[in-house]
């Protein structure tokens, strides 16, 4: 293959990741700038965190009154408050130029917007070293344009960085499949965990899991001989990477609340303290308050003000449920998505041995089934780290971890079924439901361009369905809050 064929191939490539990084983007604006303040669950609790930082120019108590929750006597700031902490600095900066409320409140947004762009990027690059031509495209949208993970990225919260490192954490995976441990790859590593300790607890799981993989791939995953040189040097510097960006967080919680430095325990206290009668953790009661209630109990509970049971409101939410877990978008939206995700999970699962077993990608790779790739990458791959197997054990964690949390969360502390709680697990879910759909249309169609054409053609669906949700339902409830309808 000539070089300037090669060239030719990168700039195609390049050209591609940037038309579908801006039509990312532009739904995500187009998303953000149809809401209505708080519209999106307690969007008003946290720009209030942002406009104390914006007004202040420093950093708040969890509980300063002037951001606390008069229901819930407590509020997010004694969680991370990275992605709040940037939207400030984004309202700041368009202050400059104009000081219109819904100026501020678009810039205090984008700021997830382009977190959900980043994110999209490494998807992209994700999809590029893991699937063929059509698969990868089916990959990125099904990942960037599910309902439910798109609406996080277009009002202010911290799911937005939550999703986006967690991408970026399997991206790096994905690197040291390819390349190994180098020093970039082991930086990049150590950035992406302090984003992600920076963000929302429902993704920590990412982090146990880069542990394991680091550990065990670093080690030689597949050769005789361990190398603990390599893991304990790049080890240290991972973890260097992480204290001093992300560590400040925890040393400044533990002085200001007094040795606390998750600030849990002190959040708890406010809110007995400050709550209301009726959201006061000493008057509310969980299941694992009742002895003869088990998780199982709980799964069965249809409670109050729930459409469906636990899982049935996760599972949609993961799909999409709009505003206060109360926007259903429909049967249309809903079910072709249950559909498809169901469907390829159900073929990976039909040959799961294969995800787990090297030796069927140490054949694949000697017979070069993915023609798009060079011979030096080729070979590159064949001397660095390969644990395809492990990989894939990193992502079924990655899709469980978050689900339990996401359970123990409802069955301890606050009935909250709310599928944006499993949302982490999204890259890894869309992962295994692309593989399952390579092997069905390997195994059932043979011509290339139809193969071509159905991811295309379940492209083409996700897109559709993200300019609908806008068209029908975003863009029409901010015109009726815009002229005072109800």
């Amino acid at each position: 293959m000539s070089r300037k064929f090669k060239n030719k191939q990168k700039l195609g490539r390049t050209v591609c990741m940037i038309f579908a990084l801006l039509l990312v983007f532009g739904i995500y604006l187009a998303w953000a700038g149809s809401q209505r303040h708080n519209f999106s669950p307690d969007e008003g609790m946290r720009s209030r965190i942002v406009q104390y930082i914006y007004e202040h120019g420093k950093l708040p108590h969890g509980g300063d009154p002037e951001i606390r929750d008069e229901d819930w006597g407590i509020s997010y700031a004694f969680n991370p408050i990275l992605s709040y902490m940037i939207s400030a600095l984004f309202m700041k900066i368009t202050s400059f130029f104009t000081t219109d409320e819904w100026a501020l409140l678009i810039s205090a947004r984008m700021v997830n917007v382009l977190f959900g762009t980043a994110s999209a990027y490494c998807i992209f690059k994700i999809g590029e070293a893991l699937f063929k031509k059509g698969e990868r495209v089916m990959f990125f949208f099904l990942c960037t344009l599910l309902p439910g993970a798109a609406i996080l990225y277009t009002y202010i919260n911290c799911d937005g960085l939550a999703l986006f490192s967690s991408s970026f954490i399997i991206y790096m995976w994905v690197r040291a499949m390819n390349e190994g441990w180098t020093k970039k790859n082991s930086i990049l590593l150590g950035i992406a965990l302090s984003l992600c300790a920076l963000s929302y607890y429902d993704a920590y799981g990412y982090a146990l899991c880069s542990i394991l993989f680091f550990v065990v791939s670093s080690l030689g995953y597949g050769k005789k001989k361990p190398d603990f040189k390599l893991m304990f040097k790049r080890g240290l510097l991972i973890t260097a990477v992480v204290a001093v960006l992300a560590g400040w967080w925890f040393v400044r919680n533990y002085i200001i609340y007094d040795g606390d430095f998750l600030a849990r325990k002190t959040m708890h206290e406010y809110a007995i303290k400050y709550a209301k009668p009726q959201f006061n953790p000493q008057n509310v009661t969980t299941f694992k308050d009742y002895p003869e209630a088990n998780i199982i109990s709980m799964l069965k509970y249809h409670a109050p003000g729930f459409k469906y049971r636990w899982i049935g409101m996760v599972v949609y939410g993961v799909v999409g449920i709009f505003g206060y877990n109360q926007i259903f978008l429909g049967k249309k939206v809903y079910y072709p998505y249950f559909a498809l995700i169901l469907v390829g999970l159900v073929f990976v699962i039909w040959k799961a041995r294969d995800i787990f077993y090297l030796k069927r990608e140490q054949v694949m790779l000697e017979k070069k089934i993915n023609e798009e790739e060079t011979v030096e990458q080729v070979l590159i791959r064949q001397k660095g780290i390969r644990p395809q197997g492990l990989f894939h054990l990193c992502l079924l964690l990655g899709m469980i971890i978050p689900n339990v949390l996401n359970l123990y969360y409802s069955y301890t502390s606050d009935y909250q079924p709310q599928g944006r709680y499993s949302m982490p697990m999204l890259v890894p879910m869309m992962y295994f439901v692309t593989m399952g759909y390579s092997r069905v249309a390997d195994h059932f169609i043979k011509n290339q361009k139809l193969k071509q054409l159905c991811y295309y053609l379940v492209s083409a669906g996700t897109i559709v369905v993200a300019l609908f949700l806008w068209a029908r339902l975003l863009y029409p409830l901010y015109l009726q809050n815009y002229n005072g309808l109800h």
